[in-house]
Parts: C-alpha cells; sequence; structure tokens
C-alpha cells in the first residue's frame, strides 16, 4: 500500500493514461481482498456499505455510468483499506509526502517553461500538467496540508508551501481560494497548540470563525476584482454575486438539472435517477456539485444516508487524539466538503483516495483505543476480561 500512495499523486497529475489508474485499482483490490486482520465493524461501515449498494443500484438503472460508478466505489474501498489494513499513520504521511515531490517539481517546470499556462475564457490561467486548473489546485492543496501539518517538517519546508500557495493563486480555481485560508486558519491553530499545549475544540466560536474566514475571502475577491480583474477569476458583483459568470455557468446547469430530477415521479426522488444523466440541456455540462450529484444519483434516502456518512466522519475526526492526525484528517475532509460545491468530488480519485484512506485508519485507531480502555486484567488470571 505504500507504493499505491507514493504514486497517486504522480498518476493523478497523468491521469488520462488511463492504464495508470488501473494497475493502482488493481494493487489495491490484491489488498483488499488480502487483508491482515478482520476489523470489528463500526456503525459508520455500514453506512459506507449502504451508499456503496445505493450507488450500484444507481449504476444497474444506467450502465453508460460505469466510469462514475468505478470511481465513486473506489473511494469506499479505500476506506475499507485504512479500516482492514494496520498501518503505521507516519509510514502512510511519509510516502505520501515524498509522492507529492515529483508532482511539485514537475509543476515548478511547468510554470518557468510557461507550459502550465492554457487561456481559459479570457484569462491566462495555470494547470500544470493537470487536465483542469481545478485538479493543479486540489494537488497544491492536499501538498500544502501535508507539509504543513508534520512533527519532522525537511529542510526548506517553507518553500514547499509558499509554492503551493502561489500555484493555488494563479490557478484562478476560487472555491481553493476558500480552502486555502481556512487550511491557514486550521495550521494558525496547529501552532498554537504546539505553543501554548492548549487543544483546539469544535465549538460553535469555532464554526463562527470558519464562517467569517470564508466571508472574509468571498469580500477580498469582491474588492480586488477592479485591480486584477484582467489577471484573476474573482468575482464582479455589478450583478449579484450568484450569477452565471461567477460561477461559470454552474448556476444554469444546478437549475436545469435540479429541475429534471425535482420533474421525476415520487419513487425516483426517494431513490434518485442514475450516475450519468445529470447533464444541463442548454450548456451540456454535468452538476458540477457533489451535492446535487447524490440527490440525483441515490435520491433523497441516499442523501440523508450520504449526510449521515460526513456528520459520522467529522466526529470521528473530532475525537482523534493524535493532534497531526487530527489537524491532517481535518484539513482534507474539508477540502473535500466544500470543493464538493464547486465540482463532483466524490467523482474525483485524486480528491477521496488520500483522505478516506486517512479516515478509515482513524475509525480503526479509535476502535483499537475503545478495546485498550474496555480491557480490564485480572490480578489472579493470565486472562483479561473485555
Amino acid at each position: 500500500m505504500g507504493l499505491t500512495f507514493l504514486l497517486k499523486p504522480l498518476v493523478d497529475m497523468i491521469y488520462q493514461l488511463q492504464i495508470l489508474d488501473i494497475i493502482l485499482m488493481l494493487i489495491c483490490l490484491y489488498g483488499f481482498f488480502s487483508p491482515r486482520y478482520q476489523p470489528v465493524y463500526e456503525k459508520i461501515d455500514y453506512l459506507v456499505m449502504l451508499l456503496m449498494l445505493l450507488f450500484f443500484c444507481s449504476f444497474l438503472r444506467n450502465i453508460n455510468g460505469l466510469s462514475q460508478f468505478l470511481k465513486i466505489e473506489s473511494s469506499f474501498m479505500l476506506y475499507f483499506l485504512g479500516r482492514f489494513y494496520q498501518i503505521d499513520y507516519e509510514q502512510v504521511m511519509q510516502c505520501i509526502r515524498i509522492g507529492f515531490l515529483p508532482v511539485l517539481l514537475f509543476t515548478l517546470f511547468s510554470f518557468i517553461t510557461g507550459l502550465g499556462f492554457i487561456e481559459w475564457g479570457s484569462i491566462n490561467t495555470f494547470r500544470g500538467f493537470y487536465y483542469f486548473k481545478t485538479d493543479l489546485a486540489l494537488a497544491m492543496s492536499q501538498c500544502f496540508i501535508v507539509y504543513s501539518f508534520c512533527r519532522n517538517t525537511i529542510k526548506y519546508h517553507w518553500i514547499i508551501l509558499l509554492l503551493c500557495l502561489y500555484f493555488i493563486l494563479i490557478a484562478n480555481a476560487r472555491i481553493y481560494y476558500v480552502i486555502s485560508a481556512f487550511t491557514l486558519f486550521l495550521l494558525v491553530c496547529y501552532w498554537h497548540e504546539i505553543r501554548t499545549g492548549k487543544t483546539l475544540r469544535i465549538s460553535s466560536k469555532f464554526a463562527v470563525y470558519s464562517f467569517l474566514i470564508g466571508l472574509i475571502v468571498l469580500v477580498a475577491m469582491v474588492s480586488l476584482n477592479d485591480i486584477w480583474g484582467d489577471e484573476y477569476l474573482l468575482l464582479d458583483d455589478s450583478d449579484g454575486l450568484y450569477t452565471g459568470a461567477n460561477t461559470q455557468g454552474r448556476t444554469i446547469a444546478w437549475a436545469e438539472i435540479y429541475q429534471i430530477f425535482n420533474n421525476s415521479n415520487l419513487i425516483t426522488r426517494f431513490i434518485g435517477i442514475d450516475l450519468c444523466s445529470d447533464i444541463s440541456p442548454s450548456i451540456d455540462i454535468n452538476s458540477h456539485n457533489n451535492y446535487l450529484k447524490v440527490l440525483f444519483s441515490i435520491g433523497y434516502i441516499g442523501s440523508i444516508i450520504y449526510i449521515a456518512f460526513i456528520v459520522t466522519i467529522f466526529r470521528f475526526i473530532c475525537k482523534t487524539k493524535d493532534r497531526e492526525m487530527f489537524y491532517v484528517s481535518l484539513s482534507l475532509f474539508a477540502t473535500y466538503i466544500i470543493g464538493g460545491l464547486s465540482y463532483i468530488t466524490i467523482e474525483s480519485t485524486q480528491g477521496t483516495w488520500i483522505v478516506m484512506f486517512i479516515i478509515g485508519i482513524i475509525v480503526s485507531t479509535m476502535k483499537k483505543r475503545e478495546l485498550a480502555t474496555n480491557e480490564i486484567v485480572l490480578p489472579d488470571s493470565n486472562k483479561s476480561l473485555v
């Protein structure tokens, strides 16, 4: 599995070569069917199994969605790999960090040579060697996270962090401006913990601060539009923020796709339509929203289960005692959640594999800690009472 996470960031960059994704999938399948130990199942495991079943049923309703089905199910498979395998967290993170180094170097090369730039509408935007600028921004966000929250930093690691932030800025993926601001906020909290020893508590105050950060970023993007508008994709509030121009056509697609879902019969709305027909009739793009995609694919019932899945993950993250693991998982999961507002994160193996695998490790770690806490050693026996 270490090989998988060593190669995963590089494979994501050249994902047009689908054979590489297939090879990684086969490696994961080998590990999936050869578990080192059988976990004690948690409630969240049954939620994941139920989601896998619901997406499978959605695929059966239209088998043209095979590609989407494999991507979605692979993320859940990686969660169970994290649950099945007793892998050292530090070993996994070390592989991930090393895996991002060649990606960062290739991205730097594409920047210096100019090969990574492309005209996106009227804006010269940076995508590196990725197919979309959003993929580049996601990779740089993940790289920033894994190098920010680590006990043993490498020499000059701050150069890596600055490069990641700069590449996110010139990628013009606006949702990642918000994600980067939130990650920086968590990094400040992490440094505060190290200096004071006071553990961060996820409370209403934390939620307010997070909301204010997002609001400040939006205000800044509107304010800087007059200055940098010809160079960066910011926000124009002349016709309101929620416009097709600001969302690059997403609002039009959201309205039309939701109308298709809402016009279906009652049973279909409860169980979902399928995995591939969420296409806007007028501008011919998919839903570009993770939550609309889930609603469209598995309906009201599946959406409720998916929300329960997200809430349960968040609760496990909040219970994590290891501070590095807590901040890494919270930052990556926030990227998954916030990024889902502008694209379908559940279909992105780049956006789900690493975070779901780490969450699987967290659930297993929490379960082992609970078992160790509940174990009572009898004084007159070599046996233990659980």
